[in-house]
């Protein structure tokens, strides 16, 4: 029966999942998060040590104002006694916030777009863009120049280099901008920068901790786009993600031709700890424009969305 295999394969997954811990810690790997006990790490062992004794400037940040369960209070009535979920669903819809959700189509499913590009088939108005992101909209002159669009075909997008340590970072352009985006481990950065530049360049994975290095990507000449390391969880060892957390934290700071950098947040579960630290950081110590950008918006709700975005504002 259909039940039956769903439930052998949920089983199945499971079992795969626990193995997987199991050879990674066996390799020295661990599923390593500052905010919690590391999952499939030996009895008895501990954080590896980071290698020239320095921990990344974002460990050292007083986080003690910038608990969500705090803010929630403020803005909920009566909530001391309630969930962070119950305070959650409490909050004031903002209609403007909504309006524009709703407007824009951001919380349609992956099978609602799905039935918006056989539409557009139907109609023989389909392009090889739609065919892949059918929400997007006519793309003007000068944003198909930037992106090196050809005809339609041909993407100005493509991988420079891989910075893993200081040292390795790629000569910066005063003529050309960087723009870098962070987030979370397994947030959506590389399929956002694929989905913004129309392009596959940047490699994606459903494995927390496989962009190990900040990887440089050239559009047209014109700008580069920075995919960060996910701050938080990952399959890595410990020196290694303290290693690129280091040296986020000193380009970040450091870094002239960076221009901006957009904090990318699951749309699902809102700033976390690690989203929350980034924020505060940048606020305190980088010298750069910064944005939230809510990602995986097709997976939450329009109220819920709506909330969510009021709670980050």
């Amino acid at each position: 029966p259909l039940g039956a295999n769903k439930k052998a394969s949920k089983k199945d997954k499971g079992r795969t999942n626990k193995l997987k811990k199991k050879q990674a810690a066996s390799k020295g790997y661990v599923a390593n998060s500052r905010y919690g006990p590391a999952q499939g790490r030996p009895m008895g062992a501990s954080s590896a040590p980071v290698a020239d004794g320095v921990k990344p400037i974002r460990e050292e940040l007083d986080m003690s104002g910038l608990r969500i369960d705090s803010l929630l209070n403020e803005l909920v009535e009566g909530g001391e006694g309630m969930s962070n979920r119950a305070k959650f669903r409490a909050l004031p819809v903002d209609h403007h916030i909504l309006m524009k959700i709703q407007n824009e189509d951001l919380c349609m499913t992956s099978s609602q777009a799905g039935r918006e590009a056989r539409k557009l088939r139907n109609k023989s108005l389909d392009t090889k863009i739609t065919a892949r992101y059918p929400l997007y909209a006519e793309i003007a002159e000068r944003e198909r120049v930037l992106l090196g669009l050809r005809g339609g075909t041909k993407k100005g997008t493509a991988f420079i280099a891989a910075a893993a340590s200081e040292e390795e970072l790629p000569d910066a352009d005063d003529n050309i901008p960087e723009i870098a985006f962070a987030g979370r481990s397994n947030v959506g950065k590389s399929s956002l920068i694929n989905a913004l530049t129309l392009s596959a360049a940047a490699r994606s994975s459903d494995v927390p901790g496989k962009t190990q290095a900040l990887n440089f990507y050239d559009v047209s000449g014109r700008l580069r786009i920075i995919d960060m390391p996910g701050y938080g969880f990952a399959f890595a060892a410990p020196d290694r993600v303290d290693a690129w957390n280091r040296l986020m934290d000193k380009y970040l700071t450091g870094r002239k031709t960076l221009k901006r950098v957009y904090v990318v947040i699951d749309a699902r579960h809102g700033l976390k700890a690690p989203d929350r630290e980034m924020l505060a950081f940048l606020s305190r110590y980088g010298n750069v424009a910064y944005q939230v950008v809510l990602n995986k918006t097709d997976l939450v709700k329009p109220a819920d969305l709506a909330r969510r975005a009021f709670l980050i504002r």
